[in-house]
């Protein structure tokens, strides 16, 4: 009897869910006008969900990436939507692009630099039957061959559905954050450090304190030097890239620095992009561009003055940072994903983060099984054990490592 009853109720959820979805239109927003048309309901769907890792969904990051990126036809905005009505309940923003071969790809919009793959869905509605939605009918997207997913936070509603469809990948990654809702301020914050970690901080501010009064502050896009210092933040960045013979195909991007400028960020609601300011008699000497969503911080680019580097000026600015965040009530500094050792030295909590490779053709299942899955994890582990100072030779440096970091 009870597994009748079980039976039933499992009958009874599955009608549920179809009814639901019934009541659901999926519809693809694919040109900047298509958004624009929407973006009212974007950025409503945004104010009605508090999910965290969901920045990169947003109207603001979606909007930006598409009219600097897709007026040349590099990429083309592939974003399913799930409407009950006039009323936008959930957004996936995806994108197609070419990858090696004229393989035809359909990827997360903003991808490489889209740090989470995710969904918002409006939590009055039902979650599940949206995922489905947009879900459904993704092998016949049109024209792709492939769908690569990297990145999607496992205990979220996208993660969740990928699962019940599709295998993950076996490569493992997850994102570090800091939770800062258990400290009640800064100073309660900092009397929380182990001694050796006190005395660490203290040591490095005033070795840089040496080459001048420090100073720090946060700059949104619409305070006067916002767009120098983020150029700066650049710069120091390129030539971190460059000092440590690392090549980004992503930073590489022609374009990607206007579009960074042209992001939103608001100082009387403390959301959107912002930038850390670390100084030394007046001079910039740690820049880090983050953003802020839902009482949540990415700590997104960050550079430092590369002659000051045995001062350590980017683990001062982090500090100070975590501080400032903290007595403006933020709950969260995340560090995204990718393990390393420093991460782990500066955060609490981690979050396990999943990839998706979706076969769409016979040349998709090639290029994943042989290339995605086989060749490139290869590579890129033969490229970690080159030696960093072998690693500056141009050829090495730049031509091995974007040919293992090419999509």
């Amino acid at each position: 009897m009870a597994a009748i009853l079980a039976w039933n109720k499992g009958e009874a959820d599955m009608s549920a869910l179809a009814i639901a979805e019934r009541e659901l239109q999926m519809r693809v927003l694919d040109s900047l006008a298509a958004i624009d048309a929407a973006a009212d309901a974007w950025r409503d769907l945004e104010a009605r969900c508090n999910d965290e890792l969901t920045f990169f969904q947003t109207l603001s990051w979606c909007r930006s990436w598409v009219a600097e990126f897709a007026s040349d036809g590099r990429i083309e905005p592939h974003i399913r939507t799930a409407w009950r009505g006039d009323k936008l309940v959930a957004i996936w923003p995806l994108m197609r692009t070419s990858g090696p071969l004229g393989v035809q790809m359909l990827e997360t919009l903003g991808d490489p630099h889209s740090q989470y793959t995710n969904m918002l869905c409006d939590p009055a509605d039902d979650c599940c039957a949206a995922s489905n939605i947009l879900m459904k009918g993704l092998a016949d997207a049109g024209r792709c061959d492939v769908a690569v997913l990297k990145a999607v936070p496992r205990s979220s509603q996208l993660g969740q559905a990928l699962a019940t469809r599709h295998r993950a990948d076996a490569d493992f990654n997850e994102a570090a954050i800091l939770d800062l809702s258990r400290f009640e301020s800064s100073e309660a914050y900092t009397k929380s450090l182990r001694k050796l970690q006190k005395r660490n901080r203290n040591r490095r501010r005033n070795h840089l304190a040496r080459h001048g009064e420090l100073t720090f502050e946060v700059l949104w896009p619409s305070d006067a030097g916002y767009a120098e210092r983020l150029s700066t933040c650049m710069a120091m960045k390129r030539r971190w890239l460059m000092e440590t013979g690392r090549y980004s195909a992503g930073f590489a991007l022609d374009g990607y620095e206007a579009f960074l400028a042209q992001l939103d960020g608001d100082a009387s609601t403390c959301t959107g992009a912002c930038l850390s300011v670390l100084s030394c008699g007046g001079r910039a000497v740690a820049v880090e561009l983050g953003f802020i969503l839902n009482r949540h911080y990415y700590a997104y680019i960050g550079g430092f003055d590369w002659d000051l580097r045995s001062h350590s000026p980017g683990k001062v600015q982090m500090d100070m940072t975590v501080c400032w965040l903290i007595d403006n009530g933020i709950a969260a500094y995340d560090l995204l994903g990718n393990v390393a050792d420093y991460k782990q030295s500066w955060t609490n909590r981690t979050v396990a983060l999943s990839a998706h490779t979706i076969p769409m053709s016979w040349r998709g299942q090639l290029f994943a099984s042989v290339w995605l899955n086989g060749l490139r994890p290869l590579a890129k582990r033969l490229y970690t054990r080159i030696p960093e100072a072998w690693r500056r030779v141009v050829f090495v440096g730049q031509r091995l490592s974007a040919l293992v970091l090419f999509i």
